[in-house]
């Protein structure tokens, strides 16, 4: 089921840079918290399609490595695929766009990913 929250770009950029601060520190009960905001069922595959195309690649990266750290941290199994399926995404968007920075952490973050 789509739930489209469609929040003003100020405060997904907010979520963002909550969410990537919460990932540097490890911190997964802070990331669950901060992408609750925006993503309500970690179970579910998220949908961003509301969001201007980077902000969804931005989505997808900080959403997929969520995924993997929360799934090792807990051992649940299918969230390092899970996990490892957004990260390409953010990649075939960040590509998409020319922005070799941001596919680079993306490839990083899923290169982390097959290495556990």
């Amino acid at each position: 089921m789509k739930v489209s929250l469609n929040l003003p770009k100020t405060e997904i950029l907010n979520i963002i840079a909550l969410a990537k601060n919460a990932e540097m520190c490890r911190n997964i009960n802070e990331s669950l918290k901060v992408l609750s905001n925006i993503w309500s069922d970690i179970e579910s595959e998220p949908d961003f399609a509301d969001y201007e195309v980077c902000v969804q690649g931005e989505l997808f990266r900080i959403c997929g490595g969520f995924l993997l750290f929360y799934g090792q941290s807990k051992n649940l199994p299918n969230y390092q695929l899970r996990g490892k399926n957004l990260l390409t995404k953010a990649i075939i968007i960040f590509d998409s766009l020319k922005l070799r920075d941001k596919s680079a952490e993306s490839e990083v973050m899923l290169a982390f990913a097959y290495w556990n």
